[in-house]
């Protein structure tokens, strides 16, 4: 390789004592570098060779790159659900959030479960679509309410719910004639009182009697209403203990009237966080009964059912309430449809 390089020097010299000195120290420097320049360039070009013996190594053995993909969900604070599409569809039954519930049984007990059910709350209801084509739903699910948002419109519990919920008059009667045609109507009767609600709107024994006596009083299309309150205990005015509701069955204690149920379930749980809670059953044919206290109920309406029942917790495995809700939706098909039970419930025992 041949490297032309062209180095102007000039020197001027002066005749004045120190500017003369300064001249000829300059110009001593350039002669310096031009004397280094050859050695310079030769550094350079030895540089010029190294990096491109490196280029060539590195394209006759390119390096390994190990790329580790982090999917972008994996970063973000949502919660993934990996529950299996039968498991997935039960929050319908929860009075609040659920987080990473897996379920307690084997995965060979969700794949069996493969009917597919067709549910929605009812304040997302489509009535028009549903008037046009009754088999849009099997279940219309109601969770429990806040106190605050319930608004008792006249005597009868189902329309003081609609009416909470700005359903219609010609809404409500659609979802009547639904029900008659065989749909059921799963209600989740819980009413809560907060701690603080309890204090900003002063409530006290008298007025939480009233409520109950009102309360008392409503029908559910016609039937009387169970009323029974549970009360937390406060750790300040504004804070209560989670109250533990238990209920334990032995082998010879009767339930309720549907046999499945008794087989079936040993122990239920109501978890309560709020300071009150009021649970409401249908004065009908009972599903679950404890101390004289109703706590789940139905009656027929046509050819389909209402269910009343407390927001028993379903997480917890060490009671029975996961499969207590599988066995009841399953009856609930079955009565109504005269289906065969599913098999994947015949040899499952909470006791």
């Amino acid at each position: 390789m041949k490297i032309a390089v062209t180095v102007d020097v000039r020197f001027r010299f002066y005749s004045s004592g120190r500017q003369d000195y300064l001249s000829r120290g300059c110009a001593m420097k350039n002669i310096r570098l031009l004397l280094f320049m050859p050695f310079i360039f030769c550094r350079r070009k030895s540089c010029s060779k190294g990096e491109d013996k490196i280029m060539a190594d590195y394209l006759e053995n390119p390096e390994e790159v190990h790329i580790i993909t982090v999917p972008a969900n994996s970063l973000s604070r949502e919660l993934i659900d990996h529950r299996s599409n039968t498991v997935k569809g039960f929050p319908f039954v929860a009075h609040q959030a659920v987080n990473n519930f897996k379920g307690k049984f084997s995965p060979e007990f969700y794949t069996s479960m493969d009917r597919k059910v067709r549910a929605e709350t009812l304040k997302d209801v489509d009535f028009w679509s549903l008037d046009n084509n009754p088999a849009l739903y099997d279940v219309i699910y109601v969770k429990p309410l806040w106190l605050g948002d319930l608004k008792l419109k006249n005597n009868n519990l189902l329309e003081s719910i609609a009416y909470s919920y700005n359903i219609s008059t010609e809404q409500l009667a659609i979802l009547k004639a639904w029900i008659q045609k065989g749909g059921i109507l799963w209600m989740e009767s819980g009413i809560y009182i907060s701690a603080y609600d309890y204090n900003f709107n002063k409530f006290d024994d008298r007025k939480l009697g009233q409520l109950m006596l009102a309360l008392s009083g409503l029908n559910l299309e016609g039937s009387k209403l169970n009323v029974k309150m549970l009360k937390a205990k406060k750790t300040d005015p504004l804070h209560v203990e989670t109250l533990f509701h238990e209920m334990h069955f032995n082998k010879m204690e009767k339930r309720g009237d549907i046999e499945v149920i008794n087989d079936k379930i040993g122990s239920l749980l109501i978890e309560q966080t709020d300071y009150i809670g009021i649970y409401i059953s249908v004065d009908g044919v009972p599903i679950i009964k404890s101390n004289d206290s109703v706590y789940a109920s139905y009656i027929k309406s046509g050819k389909g059912i209402i269910l009343t029942l407390a927001p028993f917790d379903f997480k917890n495995a060490y009671f029975d309430g996961e499969l207590f809700r599988f066995t009841l939706l399953t009856w609930a098909l079955d009565n109504r449809n005269n289906l065969e039970p599913l098999k994947s419930l015949e040899n499952v025992s909470g006791k």
